[in-house]
């Protein structure tokens, strides 16, 4: 897909793959289902967080954001019991309670540097730091949770005075 993506119905990915190459918006009544396969937005780096406000099910594949962040923002229901989640920016959940996975992993890929700002009863279930040789750090903007473990592939992770918790 070269355009825009504004999800407002479902998208179900059962097998099979989804590539976007520019912007991606889920409204609060979209409705992401990933079940196998892939979905793998490219777009550039910008600097962009894309927006997911309404329902999101990982339950297997990979889910990649090439080289842009991810922000769940309020009225966000992630639904995480399985495959990965490929940031290749920043990492945004901060409303309360939208983002508290079961299973699967996140994993934070690429040479751009990721703010990582998990917050407000949020955390991770599993995290891969695996960025290009000479990226620029991930950073903790604030304490992070991580309740099953954090997996140092390549580059670095700076807690810049936040505690990190891995259960």
């Amino acid at each position: 897909v070269y355009d825009d993506m504004d999800l407002s119905g479902t998208l179900d990915i059962n097998a099979g793959s989804v590539l976007l190459h520019n912007s991606f918006l889920q409204q609060a009544t979209g409705h992401l289902v990933l079940d196998g396969g892939s979905f793998i937005i490219d777009k550039p780096y910008t600097g962009t967080l894309f927006g997911f406000t309404g329902t999101t099910d990982l339950n297997g594949g990979i889910f990649e954001i090439s080289y842009e962040g991810i922000l769940f923002g309020t009225g966000a229901t992630v639904n995480f019991n399985g495959g990965n989640l490929r940031i290749g920016g920043h990492f945004q959940a901060t409303a309360a309670d939208s983002f508290k996975p079961t299973a699967g992993a996140v994993e934070f890929i690429n040479t751009t540097g990721s703010n990582i700002n998990v917050s407000n009863g949020n955390y991770f279930n599993q995290v891969i730091i695996n960025k290009s040789s000479g990226a620029n750090p991930c950073l903790l903007a604030d304490d992070l949770l991580v309740q099953d473990q954090i997996v140092f592939q390549s580059g670095e992770l700076q807690t810049l005075g936040n505690t990190l918790t891995v259960n």
